[in-house]
């Protein structure tokens, strides 16, 4: 009789110890009106941090406006979380104005891993110009996946991180994010739409896939120092009073292949516009599939597709179209790269017809620009209406 007292007495000491009975399992429901499990969405991850989960866990939002700050902080979690509406998809709207720069978010991702938000809508409904983050990753973050879900950030006519809708810049080599996935989504306004760096050892596996990534300032899509990071599928365009636009950066990746595909750009910034670039990569970077149209830029060089310091290159079935602009050039090829570059199967266009003449005083466009050797150059379609070719 003894022995069994003292075994139960264990087994209870640990089960208390370990949260084994407080832990969180299968649906819950959050609604602000009650009559949920939770009134908010900071309850319920306060439930989490408190006790945990066991298994995958699926939060159903009900309809309604969520007015909350939210930080995933330290949910370090084997299984999975998932937080989605609990009807139709954009029936759940969360909303802040974040009032200072060290808290410029309304959803914060802070080493954390293994969370799923779905079909939400997020904004951040400030005024004041440089605090206007969405959505920021810190820390050692992981398999955080936003999808089919509308960002807003805020509108803006000036540069600056602080006002990018989706934001991560890591400054110290003891955190990465990775395997963070934004997929789906319509992402509007802001100085960029997905600004995404981290430290110069590089981060694996990010992926920025069918997007509307619309009516940024100066960028779509920044990607520096992703390591194996895809863009693929998005359709980009810059808001009407940007000065100097570019549609897709990828700088600074290592290891692994840098994917650019498949992605629909079309610009007409006021001085240049820029469709992809890619600078400084060491690792293989392969644009396939890209349609990019760039129209009515007026003081500077313009590029479709420009290229500079990269060891290898892959430039394959892309169709881009420059038309009245000062200067253009489908495609730039910097004199830094290596010569280990294969352009195949594109389709380069220059169009100045009536009413679309080259800017006064410009030098008009040009198709290629090579100021490197490359490897091949082959199965390519040149079109031009206008001087010089």
């Amino acid at each position: 009789m003894k022995t069994i007292k003292f075994t139960f007495i264990i087994l209870l000491v640990f089960f208390l110890n370990n949260n084994v009975f407080g832990q969180i399992t299968g649906t819950k429901i959050i609604n602000s009106a009650g009559g949920g499990d939770y009134l908010t969405i900071n309850a319920a991850i306060t439930d989490i941090q408190t006790n945990g989960i066991a298994g995958n866990v699926t939060f159903l939002i009900a309809d309604g406006v969520y007015n909350e700050q939210i930080s995933f902080d330290n949910l370090n979690n084997s299984d999975t979380i998932f937080f989605k509406p609990q009807n139709q998809l954009g029936s759940v709207n969360i909303n802040f104005l974040p009032l200072s720069v060290d808290s410029n978010y309304v959803v914060e991702f802070k080493n954390s891993k293994n969370i799923y938000l779905e079909g939400l809508n997020i904004s951040n409904s400030n005024s004041i110009s440089e605090i206007g983050t969405v959505i920021e990753f810190l820390g050692n973050t992981s398999n955080i996946s936003i999808d089919n879900s509308i960002i807003n950030g805020i509108f803006s006519n000036s540069v600056g991180e602080s006002k990018s809708v989706i934001h991560h810049n890591e400054t110290t080599s003891i955190y990465v994010c990775s395997n963070i996935k934004i997929t789906n989504c319509t992402i509007n306004n802001g100085t960029t739409g997905i600004f995404f760096k981290g430290y110069t050892t590089g981060e694996e596996q990010n992926m920025f896939a069918g997007n509307n990534i619309l009516s940024f300032y100066t960028s779509g899509i920044e990607s520096i120092n992703q390591n194996s990071v895809t863009v693929a599928k998005n359709i980009i365009s810059a808001n009407s009073g940007s000065p100097d636009a570019t549609g897709v950066l990828v700088s600074g990746s290592k290891l692994g292949i840098a994917q650019i595909n498949s992605n629909k750009i079309e610009l007409s910034a006021m001085n240049s516009s820029h469709g992809i670039q890619a600078f400084d990569n060491i690792a293989q970077v392969l644009v396939v599939n890209n349609m990019i149209k760039i129209s009515y830029s007026y003081a500077t060089l313009s590029t479709a597709l420009n290229f500079d310091n990269n060891q290898i290159l892959r430039i394959y079935h892309n169709s881009t179209l420059i038309e009245g602009v000062y200067e253009g050039v489908n495609l730039n090829i910097g004199s830094l790269n290596s010569t280990d570059v294969l352009i195949l199967n594109n389709i380069f266009q220059n169009i100045q017809l009536a009413g679309k003449e080259k800017v006064k005083g410009g030098v008009g466009s040009y198709l290629i620009n090579l100021s490197n050797p490359v490897t091949v150059l082959n199965h390519n379609i040149y079109f031009s209406d206008a001087v010089p070719i």
